[in-house]
């Protein structure tokens, strides 16, 4: 198992290439992926990642300089999906945001009354994501169009 220092690492390794030259200029960002990849992995269906890695670019390919650079960075997305995962198993989400003058630190970063509150809040929403797709699941299997329910229910929540 990787060290933590490693995972660090990684995700800045991933970062610096998002935001590079090589990336489409439509991909997403860390923070974006990030909330993405939870996404996926609290949908009611697997979706397999032949399916989502396209959309992380915009729909372009990204340019790798070989294929060991497009293993690394293919690696590391793959690596912190599963780590969400685990993360959600252990009712224990820890999402990546975004660190700017004035804004919050990351999970890993600075602590505090705010920030435990904003990490909350977005554990309270990735939840309610979780209830959303699984009542859409259960309508479609059901057979009833229709978003009122879910709609009712996201804004019964304020965050």
């Amino acid at each position: 198992m990787p060290k933590l220092h490693d995972l660090e690492a990684d995700m800045e390794a991933l970062d610096e290439f998002l935001m590079s030259d090589q990336s489409p200029p439509d991909c997403m960002m860390l923070c974006d992926l990030d909330g993405f990849l939870t996404g996926i992995a609290i949908g009611p269906d697997l979706i397999m990642p032949s399916e989502w890695l396209p959309v992380i670019w915009g729909g372009e390919e990204p340019v790798f300089d070989d294929a060991a650079q497009a293993q690394a960075i293919i690696g590391i997305i793959m690596t912190r999906y599963n780590e969400i995962i685990g993360q959600i198993a252990d009712g224990a989400v820890a999402p990546i945001i975004m660190e700017t003058p004035g804004a919050l630190a990351g999970s890993a970063g600075i602590g505090g009354p705010d920030v435990a509150d904003h990490l909350k809040a977005a554990g309270d929403v990735i939840e309610d994501l979780g209830d959303v797709f699984a009542d859409l699941a259960h309508r479609s299997a059901a057979g009833r169009a229709g978003t009122g329910a879910v709609v009712d229910h996201l804004g019964a929540r304020q965050v």
